[in-house]
């Protein structure tokens, strides 16, 4: 378990400050900080719209520097998962009583998804 311990505390501290930029970023965008209003009523901070610029990664073209960074990015998507992964079995594997454990893990799934269908469910149809 200590070898599995090492690898989750790398891992997750190799990928933290990528996962904080596109937690908060990817927060702005669903609320569209990081765009203009038609209005001019709001006008994003550079450093916002350039999070999200990065957060999305979608004009980067076909250059062997936007290829690199794709595959960072999987190559971290690849780490989280692993950690993830890792940090849910020590969950279990160190707490006295597993049923917490599996109730949280179940509803930080089951949660988002069902407000998720819920709100498509009561959007206006375009």
């Amino acid at each position: 378990m200590r070898f599995w311990l090492r690898i989750h505390r790398y891992l997750g501290v190799f990928c933290a400050p990528l996962l904080l930029m596109f937690a908060v970023s990817g927060a702005a965008q669903v609320w569209r900080l990081h765009q203009q209003r038609k209005n001019s009523s709001w006008t994003p901070p550079p450093a916002l719209v350039a999070a999200a610029d990065f957060h999305m990664a979608e004009d980067l073209g076909g250059t062997v520097s936007a290829q690199l960074f794709r595959w960072t990015i999987v190559g971290v998507a690849a780490f989280l998962l692993v950690t993830l992964l890792i940090g849910v079995a020590a969950a279990f594997k160190t707490s006295p009583r597993k049923m917490p454990i599996a109730l949280t893990l179940l509803l930080g799934a089951a949660l988002p998804l069902l407000f998720y269908l819920l709100a498509v469910r009561a959007a206006p149809v375009r």
